[in-house]
This record gives structure tokens, sequence and C-alpha cells, in this order.
């Protein structure tokens, strides 16, 4: 595997610098310290430690150029399905959402949830060899992972609630963990979800739809060949650096690169040469499991708990289908802001979502806005991070 890519590498590499128009992202292929040190940014790196034993990292950015004095406000912002916390820094410096909070006197705390390349390991396990691993949905990083790291943060900050921001399946570990752990709701200022996915549509994305019809025997192919890891450790690095390379040629790939982060979508709000800083940082790992628990919600509509089948799901359960999550029993505040033209999440689920939360604030953002615009968007700063902002402002007098 990494022979081919390597070569792979060679040939894209010549033809790039050689034949094609070749645009260079000044900060594609930096790490996260690289990153953030090439702009005088301080970092710290913090281990968590589940109560199931895995191992997350979150890397903390405790305060910007304007705003390193002590009366900060923690903010944890949770990735989505197999991405990483550096994707709060997209689409570039000085434009992302931790960007724009981290000079404004919020306490940065970017979490990369069990699965990824930085969270990659376990008290007892080993992912490359233990299937066991694998086997979470976002139900098991709802339960665990985010009660961990909330009680870790407000530990370090010394605070008793923070300020939660999830994109996409950091939406969906959202309402699980407060609708799963409810004692959390009083340790969250306010969650915010941006492009929550809970009651979701297939109805353009095609790929999604053949899964969810199969999805029984994409089950069982995925069993068969022990596979429980979508974009594996050992290949990540190259899919990465190719992904980089295909999506740096800006007038042939371009479509290409914008068909994978937009499904079928054609978003006019992502500048091509931020697709190459995006293949920095992503695919960064997830488990298959995480993928078959949303499927199982587009096929049936209900967002419950993962259907184990009628026997384990008894024994598990107690009842012999899963559970839903009840969306009424949340009670810290919650914002949902969403895209008009989003199409993994349909209109009428993201109204089941506001009809169902008790203390909700919506904001509805223009017709062209998507699903990843949230992130990559070259106005995120006027459409989301600065009403954004007004939101968090509400509530800041709630942490203390």
């Amino acid at each position: 595997m990494s022979t081919f890519y390597k070569v792979l590498l060679v040939i894209l590499d010549y033809f790039a610098h050689q034949r094609m128009k070749f645009v260079d992202h000044p900060d594609a292929g930096l790490s996260i310290e690289r990153y953030l040190g090439k702009y005088d940014y301080p970092l710290e790196k913090h281990t968590i430690i589940t109560q199931d034993g895995y191992h997350l990292m979150a890397h903390r950015i405790p305060h910007g150029h304007n705003s390193n004095g002590t009366n900060r406000y923690p903010i944890v912002f949770v990735h989505g399905t197999c991405g990483a916390g550096e994707l709060f820094l997209l689409p570039g410096f000085g434009k992302g959402l931790a960007w724009y909070l981290v000079e404004r006197n919020f306490d940065i705390w970017l979490l990369n949830t069990r699965g990824n390349y930085h969270s990659r390991k376990h008290s007892t396990l080993n992912p490359d060899v233990d299937y066991q691993y694998w086997d979470f949905s976002w139900h098991e990083v709802g339960v665990y992972d985010l009660p961990a790291s909330i009680d870790y943060i407000l530990n370090v900050t010394k605070r008793t609630k923070l300020f939660y921001v999830g994109h996409s399946q950091g939406s969906t570990e959202y309402l699980v963990l407060t609708t799963q752990r409810p004692e959390y709701n009083d340790k969250i200022a306010l969650g915010i979800n941006l492009a929550p996915s809970a009651f979701l549509g297939d109805g353009k994305y095609v790929v999604a739809k053949i899964i969810s019809k199969y999805r029984r025997l994409f089950k069982m192919v995925m069993q068969a060949f022990n596979f429980h890891e979508i974009f594996p450790y050992n290949s990540n690095p190259y899919i990465r650096a190719t992904l980089r390379y295909i999506c740096s040629e800006v007038n042939t790939f371009v479509d290409v690169c914008n068909f994978i982060f937009n499904f079928p979508e054609d978003s006019l709000r992502v500048d091509p040469e931020t697709f190459q800083l995006v293949f920095t940082y992503v695919p960064a790992g997830c488990s298959v499991k995480q993928l078959l628990h949303y499927i199982q919600v587009m096929e049936t509509s209900l967002f419950g708990l993962y259907d184990y089948g009628p026997k384990r799901n008894k024994k598990l359960y107690g009842v012999t289908v899963p559970p839903l999550y009840l969306i009424e029993n949340i009670t810290a505040p919650t914002a949902y802001f969403y895209g008009a033209r989003d199409i993994v999440t349909k209109p009428e689920g993201i109204g089941q979502l506001i009809s169902r939360t008790k203390r909700s604030e919506v904001l509805k953002i223009d017709e062209t806005f998507s699903h990843v615009d949230f992130l990559f968007a070259r106005d995120v700063t006027q459409v989301i991070n600065e009403p954004l902002y007004r939101t968090i402002r509400k509530y800041t007098s709630l942490v203390h």
C-alpha cells in the first residue's frame, strides 16, 4: 500500500509541476504544531482518558494575540465524521471559527474523538489488531468521550460551565450526550450545532441511498473482510497527500474535489486552494460502525440507538427495537445553525429538532449554504462567525 502511494505521488508531483497549473496553499502540509507556530499562537496538548479506556488528544489554544488575560471562556470544538480538530482552523489563518473566537477571549479546545489519527490509542486494546477497539459508533463518543473531555476541561480551567461547538457528527454526539447523560446539561452554557445531523434525509445523495437500502449486506461484507476502520491509519498520510496534489490543479480536478466534499452539490463558496489545506487534515480515520449507525437513521427515519438485532437489543436495552434519543429531555441552551442547501439534514429533520428542543435558538443560513460551507466557505466570518459570536455573548454570564 505504502509503495503504491509513494509511486503515485511521484507521478502526480511531476505532472502537477511540469504539466499543470499548480497552486500551493501557503499552509498546506503543516502539522497543527507548525501551523500555529507559524502565526505565533500557543499550543498545548492534553491527553484525556475515557471511562472505557480510550485516549483522546485535545489541542488547546489558551489565548490569542489580543486576548491573553485571565477571564477567558472555555469552548470545546467537536469535528464531524472522519474529521479532526484542525478543521475548525479552516479555511485559513484568521478566517476559521477557532481563529475568530480565540481573539475574543475564548479558551479554545479542539477535541479529537476516538479513532482519528490523534486519538488512536487505548489502555488495553491495540487498534491495529483488536477489532474490539473499533466497536463504537457516535453513541459511544457522546456517552464516553464528551463527558470525559468536558470534565477534564472544566477541571483545568476551573470553570463550572463551558461552550460547545459541534459540526455534523459533532452535533449528533452533542444530542447523545445531553439525552443519555442528562447531568451534563448543567455543564454547558450553550451548545452550538452547525449542520446538525440527527433526522437525516438521503433523497439527493445517491451513494447514501444505495448503502441505506443494502445496509445489512454492507454490514455483512465489512465483517466478513474484517473491515472495522474507515481510512486506515497506515494509508491515511498517502491518501491525504494524494488528494492534496489532485486538488492543487485548479482547472482540471477542482470539480472532483468539490464532489468529494459536497456530494452532489457544487459549492460556490469554497476557494479551490482551500481543498489543499483541508486534505492536510482529512480523512483522519473513523469507525465503520459510525457510518452504519447513520445509515440506520436514514433507513428508519428514526433517531435511535444502534440496532443490534432483536435478541441483542433485548439484552442491552430491555426491548427488541432500539430506544430513541429523547430530544425533549435536553435542558441546556442549544443553538442550531443550518444551511438551506444542506442535503445531509432535510428541512423537516431540522424542524423536528427545533420543535423538540425546549431552549433553542435557530439561525437559517441563506439558500446557497451547504454542509461543509460551515467550515470551508470563504465568507464564514460574515455568515457564521459573527452571528455565532453574537449568540454566544448572550450566555457568557453563565460561565463562572
